[in-house]
């Protein structure tokens, strides 16, 4: 059975707007793959879509943003992300976020497709990056409440079990950028994932060097 085009079987109600989201009731019919009378309200957040990037540099370390977060109440250390404007492309979006929070530009592949922060609420796509060889920018100055931060690659397996990297965005696109380039990400060499993102980016139109 072909999946139904998401629009054709939802209508939108505009409920609540911010700067940078918005949260809609959604009327639809829940039976799996058909199209009828809307019989449910499902709230939804949207959120448009974003960017994420995963850069190693040289050193073999990557380069993160360290914020607070109010959401959470604690200060968090993540790869650098944010929104795609509207007359932006992924790419686009993703090399304004890299000079924007950490000051960087740099050699960049994307992972094929798109995906979702949460399927069960959010609507917009996520679109991965990765990143290797950041120059860094000589008259960068970081955001306010913000800092680079570099963490050595074989620390990252230690801060994840103790939560001190609890970005969930970032553990995926870390597994999906394994799975494109096929190594892990974490357990091989440096010598290694430099020459996959080589090999890669040279089968693959979407890279920008």
């Amino acid at each position: 059975m072909s999946a139904v085009p998401y629009q054709t079987c939802m209508t939108h109600k505009y409920t609540f707007q911010t700067p940078f989201f918005s949260i809609n009731t959604v009327a639809f019919n829940r039976r799996l793959g058909e199209c009828g009378t809307p019989d449910e309200d499902y709230w939804v957040v949207n959120t448009g879509n974003s960017a994420i990037c995963c850069v190693l540099d040289e050193s073999d370390s990557f380069v993160f943003i360290r914020q607070y977060r109010p959401p959470l109440g604690v200060w968090t250390i993540e790869m650098p992300s944010g929104s795609i404007e509207e007359y932006e492309s992924p790419y686009e979006g993703a090399t304004r976020e890299l000079k924007e929070e950490v000051g960087v530009s740099c050699e960049l592949i994307q992972i094929p497709g798109s995906y979702s922060m949460m399927t069960s609420r959010c609507s917009g796509s996520e679109y991965i990056f990765f990143g290797m060889n950041p120059i860094l920018s000589k008259d960068f100055v970081a955001e306010d409440g913000t800092s680079v931060v570099y963490v050595k690659r074989r620390m990252l397996p230690e801060m994840i079990t103790n939560s001190n990297y609890i970005q969930l965005a970032g553990l995926g696109a870390m597994f999906a950028i394994s799975t494109a380039i096929g190594l892990d990400l974490i357990a091989s060499s440096y010598n290694d994932i430099h020459s996959s993102f080589r090999n890669y980016s040279r089968r693959r139109t979407d890279f920008f060097g």
